[in-house]
């Protein structure tokens, strides 16, 4: 038996996770156009590398691959992408948003004001100049930037986190 196509095979991780995650298309797209680096945001344009670092984004989004039955995951091989915001550090930006809200320091509580303030407040750290649009897309380093941003935000307005 011929060996399976391994661009073949990552697509199908990638369409998988979308499905797992109920992302929808929009969404889906600005990933494969960010994250993997695919112009059209479709993946049949991504490369090698922009297929492995919108699986290893899916992970670290909280995709769970299914096992293959041998105990390896679907995703064996696949290097963890250490240059994207952690689950935790993501869940914890959320966190803070939300403390911040029920304090009524932020006015637009949803998770639009949240990827506003994402966006105004990642400028400088971006090289394109224009900001990060939502927590999944954030490098670590500048998660790790705005966790503090918020933290100190909480702190002058009393907030207890």
């Amino acid at each position: 038996m011929p060996d399976p196509d391994p661009r073949k095979i990552e697509l199908a991780k990638i369409h998988i996770a979308k499905k797992s995650l109920h992302l929808d298309d929009g969404t889906y797209q600005q990933i494969i156009r960010e994250i993997g680096g695919a112009s059209s945001g479709s993946s049949g344009d991504l490369s090698a590398d922009g297929r492995r670092k919108v699986i290893a984004h899916f992970v670290e989004s909280g995709w769970k691959p299914e096992s293959k039955g041998d105990g390896h995951a679907q995703i064996h091989g696949v290097p963890r992408n250490a240059f994207m915001a952690t689950v935790k550090q993501i869940k914890y930006i959320r966190y803070l948003w939300i403390r911040l809200a029920d304090n009524d320091v932020v006015k637009q509580c949803e998770e639009s004001g949240l990827r506003a303030w994402i966006q105004s407040n990642s400028k400088h750290l971006d090289t394109r100049n224009i900001g990060y649009s939502a927590p999944e897309f954030l490098p670590r380093g500048a998660a790790r930037e705005l966790i503090e941003s918020l933290k100190k935000w909480a702190e002058r307005t009393n907030t207890r986190i």
